[in-house]
């Protein structure tokens, strides 16, 4: 799952409201999350979504960490 999409996710449950030039913000709670038909309870898409995120971050840190011990010079052989 793509940054973008989790966003389109969040807004779609109506967790978040986003600004043209201003950015994403938490949503002020007064519009219910949609959970109609064919749609994923918050609580498991949150739990999806931070799922993904993690995987995301692990993927980064790798990804860092290979950069990293690439550089001249690097004392990490990992």
């Amino acid at each position: 799952m793509t940054i973008h999409h989790a966003l389109g996710v969040l807004r779609e449950e109506r967790l978040v409201e986003s600004y043209q030039g201003r950015g994403v913000f938490i949503a002020n709670g007064s519009a219910a999350p949609a959970t109609g038909r064919g749609q994923t309870p918050p609580d498991a898409a949150l739990k999806a979504l931070r799922g993904d995120l993690n995987q995301l971050a692990e993927r980064v840190a790798r990804i860092e960490r290979h950069i990293a011990s690439s550089q001249p010079g690097s004392a990490d052989t990992s």
